[in-house]
């Protein structure tokens, strides 16, 4: 008599497998290099209030502010005494307390021990059309033990002024330069891994459960509500972090038109598949 696995070690084994799956693509989806910027690249968003891109410049993301849905930005270069009077003076940086955010520890460690670090209060600074500007916080400037410079703020672009000080532009834009592209092979694999992601997450739950054996009515109603609304909720949760009401509401609505109709004919394509493979066999007795 041939030996059949039972269903409980089945099960286990495709818990496993499933759960392993999902932790590869998620794995994927936050490894991806997906548009990333050099530190030129971040600069050059901010060239006209801070001039050319200097010598040996870094740039590291600094916490988001979760409360003004603003991102953050460490720039560490070599600047002359000059450059930094004139951001000074336009910035009105002074060694007072301006509540401002604390830096990460390995900066903090790296500070010259005998020169202050300088705050400011928010600034906008201002485009020469006067209509926008990024609102600028927490912005920091200190010198480090080996002579460098760290500038850190953070940023949100915003056209509405609400009584801030401003900061007109003193250089020239940008030139236009290309910006961080992703090679063709890179796009194709963080959609492909994004779409597989919506659709595998929620239908594989499913078939977790022992009772799910699509014999019933039910059952294929769960299969297409799951797939339908498990990356609007994934999406929603995520704008809802750095987005407000109105925003999520129209970027739902877009995601809603493109993505659902996707979604759910993946999950009719995967349904006969999954009826043939899990369940085709299961009147059906062990073979002597």
């Amino acid at each position: 008599m041939c030996y059949t696995p039972s269903v409980s070690k089945l099960r286990l084994l495709y818990s496993i497998c499933y759960f392993l799956f999902i932790l590869a693509l998620g794995a994927v989806l936050y490894y991806m290099p997906f548009g990333t910027q050099s530190p030129a690249e971040r600069w050059q968003s901010f060239q006209p209030w801070f001039g050319p891109a200097p010598q040996e410049l870094q740039a590291e993301v600094w916490d988001s502010d979760a409360d003004t849905q603003q991102n953050g930005i460490i720039f560490v270069f070599r600047a002359s005494q000059e450059w930094q009077e004139q951001l000074i003076r336009d910035f009105n940086l002074e060694a007072k307390d301006r509540n401002t955010a604390p830096l990460p520890e390995h900066w903090e460690t790296q500070l010259h021990p005998f020169q202050p670090e300088l705050t400011t209060w928010p600034k906008l600074m201002i485009t020469s059309d006067f209509i926008s500007g990024y609102d600028v916080r927490d912005m920091t400037l200190a010198q480090l033990q080996d002579g460098r410079i760290l500038l850190a703020f953070h940023y949100r672009w915003d056209n509405e002024f609400g009584g801030r000080n401003l900061v007109m532009q003193r250089y020239a834009d940008a030139a236009d330069a290309p910006a961080a592209r992703s090679t063709d092979w890179e796009v194709t694999l963080f959609c492909l891994a994004g779409y597989a992601f919506c659709l595998f997450t929620p239908l594989g739950f499913l078939l977790l459960f022992p009772r799910y054996d699509l014999s019933r009515g039910w059952h294929f109603f769960w299969w297409f509500l799951a797939a339908a609304l498990f990356p609007v909720l994934l999406f929603i949760l995520a704008l809802l972090a750095v987005c407000p009401l109105g925003a999520v509401l129209v970027y739902s609505m877009l995601w809603l038109i493109i993505v659902v109709p996707l979604q759910l004919v993946g999950a009719l394509i995967l349904l006969p598949l999954v009826m043939m493979i899990g369940f085709r066999n299961k009147n059906t007795p062990p073979a002597a």
